[in-house]
């Protein structure tokens, strides 16, 4: 799985194995593979590996056998017992540790996921997310939730953000032999994953998935919902104050200020974007930018994206209903003017 050597990395590999699964309806099942899917001993043949396992892992590293004491105690109690490995909590936390232990040595990330899915019928889904471009890139050909052909370059806040989430997914937990559910037609999947190492893990399966996976597949319709409320309007009816702010000389003219909110509205009105019911949360929850009207004046857009400065448009036009006097403020000063360039600059449907 990883350049770098991984010392527990033959045993670790049972993680996923041992882990539950879901099946398409949710359901949790264990570990199978279409060879061994009507097998009533799929534990016992689990069993049998791990021990080998062991064994081939001491016979290279007998010094290790104290990392391996607890492992070694529950497999003897489940073979006392008729227990089960699969799904055995002492187990998976006790690889879980070791897996740990190999990945914090090394300080592995993930760099890059593909995920390619799909059933018979219309070209699968193809969806990237490059933490080393900080793109994340759509070809979606027949879901609800994609348009086709997206490219999607992240903020710095967005980078970090998605970092943080796909490794704390923990995907290097996940099973590189296939999750399979015994169903016809159905889902196929592929996910290839680049580590920070350069190595390369690639999971497939047909039907069933890692408890996590739709954590995963969220990642995708959450900034797919955003470029899309931002693509779906036509900017055009805002972007074309840009030579009007660059040009006038008043700015307070109660004229510009009335057709500007008017335009602004419309552009909502067609795109069901932001308006002043929900402002608030996308700037201070997601941006930490606390609103009123002075610190409007004061906001760095540099790095902010389209949806983030539409959000403040809106702020603005709310805070003017009580506090007149804020637009034609940002219109005088220049605000307006930069948030409108940021837009064209960084919004490709602009």
């Amino acid at each position: 799985m990883f350049s770098n050597i991984q010392k527990y990395g033959s045993l670790t590999k049972f993680i996923g194995e041992l882990c539950p699964q879901l099946d398409v309806d949710g359901n949790i099942q264990f570990m199978m593979s279409p060879q061994n899917a009507l097998s009533l001993n799929s534990d016992e043949l689990e069993q049998k590996k791990i021990q080998s396992a062991i064994r081939n892992f001491l016979s290279s590293y007998p010094e290790e056998k104290y990392q391996l004491v607890n492992i070694l105690e529950e497999l003897s109690n489940i073979q006392h017992s008729n227990g089960a490995v699969q799904g055995n909590p002492i187990i998976i936390n006790e690889l879980k540790r070791l897996k740990d232990m190999d990945t914090r040595f090394s300080n592995i990330k993930v760099n890059r996921v593909m995920l390619i899915a799909g059933g018979f019928g219309p070209p699968p889904d193809e969806l990237v997310i490059d933490v080393k471009n900080k793109t994340i890139k759509q070809k979606a050909t027949h879901s609800a939730f994609f348009d086709p052909n997206i490219q999607y370059q992240m903020t710095p806040h967005e980078l970090l953000e998605m970092s943080n989430k796909l490794n704390a997914l923990h995907m290097e937990y996940w099973s590189e032999d296939e999750y399979f559910s015994p169903v016809v037609d159905g889902e196929q999947w592929n996910l290839t994953i680049n580590w920070s190492d350069n190595s390369i893990t690639k999971i497939h399966g047909s039907n069933a998935y890692p408890v996590n996976f739709e954590e995963l597949r969220g990642l995708f319709i959450d900034i797919d919902e955003k470029e899309y409320r931002v693509r779906k309007s036509d900017l055009s009816s805002i972007l074309l104050f840009i030579p009007i702010l660059q040009n006038i000389i008043s700015m307070s003219d109660e004229s510009l200020i009335k057709n500007f909110t008017e335009s602004f509205k419309q552009y909502n009105k067609g795109g069901n974007y932001i308006d002043e019911t929900n402002y608030y949360d996308v700037l201070f929850l997601e941006q930490n930018i606390d609103i009123n009207g002075t610190s409007l004046y004061h906001v760095d857009v540099s790095e902010l994206d389209a949806y983030y400065i539409l959000a403040l448009i809106s702020a603005a036009i709310d805070i003017n209903k009580t506090e007149k006097g804020t637009l034609g403020e940002l219109f005088s000063n220049g605000t307006m003017l930069t948030w409108l360039n940021r837009i064209q600059s960084v919004s490709k449907y602009a």
